[in-house]
């Protein structure tokens, strides 16, 4: 009897201490990695995918008017005009002299289109910033030709701001104004004068190759 009462506590005191050694034995804790910040994202979590239709460079002109529609034509032509009106002195270049009587009659075309439509639908004249800055854009791009001497270098400086101007006319109708327009009217002038654009854009890129071989052109 006295065995057993020694050896029972011995054998619990054995038992408790069997778990402590193991827990002593277990590695320490590791921190649970932090949640990746990239790769696929977690369904119902946040993702940088911008949804259709936002997260581009267009500008917010979601209450442009068909007034200021016709306010950016208006500075394309006006602005171009002026240019070509001015320079035609300082050119060389036989064909450079006829590409530019080819952009003021097309601008003389439109502004007459334009006016029309003006007092046709009662129009006002509006400029919001969007289109002085679009304006502002068009007078810088034809800046260099003040410095630039005549002949053929100045040729070829005139026509390289030519489709700078003329190319991101096209990319405004196409980002700005088509997406914004209203009047079926004023919708089929965009698409003129588009065409018109594009037309001299590929004129103006043949000349310009010709310029840059030194190859006369008559």
């Amino acid at each position: 009897m006295s065995r057993i009462k020694h050896s029972l506590p011995l054998t619990v005191a054995f038992a408790v201490a069997l778990p402590c050694a193991a827990a002593s034995a277990k590695p320490p804790d590791q921190p649970q990695p932090s949640t990746p910040t990239t790769g696929t994202p977690t369904p119902g979590t946040g993702t940088t995918t911008p949804t259709p239709g936002t997260g581009t460079t267009t500008p917010a002109t979601d209450d442009l008017t068909d007034e200021e529609i016709i306010s950016y034509l208006e500075v394309y032509n006006d602005v171009g005009l002026d240019n070509n009106r001015k320079n035609r002195k300082s050119m060389k270049d036989k064909r450079v002299k006829k590409f530019a009587e080819t952009r003021i009659k097309h601008a003389n075309g439109a502004k007459k289109r334009l006016t029309t439509m003006r007092t046709r639908n009662k129009f006002k004249p509006k400029r919001s910033g969007d289109v002085t800055n679009y304006e502002t854009t068009v007078v810088e791009a034809y800046k260099d030709l003040d410095s630039t001497k005549k002949g053929r270098e100045f040729d070829a400086t005139y026509i390289d701001d030519e489709i700078e101007v003329m190319t991101n006319m096209v990319d405004t109708i196409d980002r700005v104004l088509l997406p914004n327009v209203d009047l079926p009217e004023l919708r089929d002038e965009l698409n003129t004068v588009r065409t018109e654009v594009n037309s001299d854009i590929q004129e103006a890129r043949t000349i310009r190759d010709n310029l840059r071989e030194q190859q006369p052109v008559t």
